[in-house]
């Protein structure tokens, strides 16, 4: 079999380096001369995308705004190990841009000139229109975006947190509103058992309620990080967008030190489920991705749909902003601006913002998830049993 040595000669069976089997050598002299000129440097460390003499772009913005990078090509014509495994694991010295350093596996610092095509399937499934939002049985208000929602363990029914708060307060029995069980006498342990049986039958919401509870160590459950990732990957696979947004999370930097290890492959393509499962802050934060590694017109797509839907960090953070520099066009801002008056009257509610009132004055921090976002599986999270306070 023909193979090519570091020196540039090509032979037939040629030795491999017997480390890390990455480089393959004519002689032992060739060995030892690429050895002291450059592998020792490389030999088992974390594998780079990069080669020497690959054509590369460099994000040399400072500061971020997502309408306006600078991206910068050039030649890689050295690489060295950083010794900061964890965060940017090699240097890179290009001829036109000078030195950087270089991520295993984010591009929004470093990034190929040609990099793999997409797959036009999935961006098609992608940049559909997406699914509109169930509505809240009780009040026939579609459910807000933040997913300010209650699951009843008695019948596995989903209500607004506003109408759970009502009932509450009504002075009066409280009740489920389809199964007149008494909630008020569940248990943490009695709301947690039902939530496990309804699970069994395929409840994708009862999964991702039950991944909550052992990811916060709540209702009776030891907090448990790995079986809390288990659970929300079944959720996932049933169709719970919730359950692919927290698996986003948990494969990116926010519950790195939880011991899930960081892999934003796996992180995008959950959150790009999410949005295909219509789910507007995951699709916000696509386009907020797509920006950083200089797509701004799929990031652009990304946030006028996000913002039809409702989003007010897209509409006001990213639609307004372009359009006054002329990266919206009047004709995307004006459909957009309808769009997006029109999904908050179908989702605001006097109700609504007072009990998002109240609970952001019991906890400070109330479901904030990045820049603009409150998230179901945050601190103090939107959605919750109904029961307890």
């Amino acid at each position: 079999m023909t193979s090519k040595c570091a020196c540039g000669k090509e032979g037939e069976n040629l030795k491999k380096c017997g480390r890390c089997s990455s480089v393959s050598y004519c002689s032992r002299d060739c060995q030892l001369r690429h050895w002291k000129q450059q592998h020792k440097k490389l030999c088992g460390k974390p594998k780079l995308r990069f080669q020497l003499g690959d054509r590369v772009k460099c994000n040399m913005s400072r500061g971020y705004d997502c309408w306006e990078s600078t991206w910068v090509s050039g030649t890689i014509i050295d690489l060295w190990p950083t010794g900061a495994p964890n965060n940017s694991p090699y240097g890179i010295l290009c001829d036109n841009f000078g030195m950087t350093t270089a991520p295993e596996d984010d591009d929004r610092t470093i990034q190929l000139i040609s990099p793999p095509p997409r797959n036009e399937m999935h961006d098609k499934a992608l940049f559909e229109e997406p699914p509109v939002d169930d509505e809240c049985p009780v009040c026939c208000m579609r459910f807000p975006i933040e997913n300010d929602t209650a699951y009843l363990p008695c019948c596995g029914q989903v209500i607004c947190a506003a109408c759970l708060d009502m009932a509450r307060a009504s002075g009066k029995k409280f009740c489920c509103p389809f199964c007149r069980q008494d909630l008020g006498s569940f248990s943490d342990a009695e709301a947690a058992r039902r939530v496990e049986q309804r699970m069994e039958t395929g409840d994708a919401c009862a999964c991702h309620m039950l991944a909550n509870a052992y990811d916060k160590g709540t209702f009776g459950k030891p907090q448990d990080s790995t079986k809390a990732h288990e659970l929300w990957d079944r959720s996932a696979a049933l169709g719970s967008r919730d359950a692919h947004f927290n698996l986003y999370m948990s494969y990116s930097e926010y519950y790195e030190e939880r011991g899930v290890k960081k892999d934003m492959t796996k992180a995008i393509y959950h959150l790009e489920m999410a949005a295909v499962l219509g789910d507007p802050r995951s699709r916000c934060l696509l386009g907020r991705y797509e920006s950083e590694i200089g797509n701004y017109d799929r990031a652009k797509r990304h946030w006028l749909i996000s913002a039809s839907a409702g989003c007010d960090n897209c509409m006001e953070g990213r639609i307004k902003v372009g359009w006054t520099k002329g990266c919206v066009t009047e004709e995307e801002y004006q459909k957009a601006l309808s769009a997006y008056r029109t999904s908050v009257d179908e989702i605001e509610s006097s109700q609504r913002d007072a009990t998002r009132a109240v609970r952001m004055r019991r906890d400070p921090s109330y479901g904030q998830v990045g820049p603009g976002f409150r998230d179901s599986s945050s601190k103090g999270g939107s959605r919750s049993y109904g029961i307890g306070s």
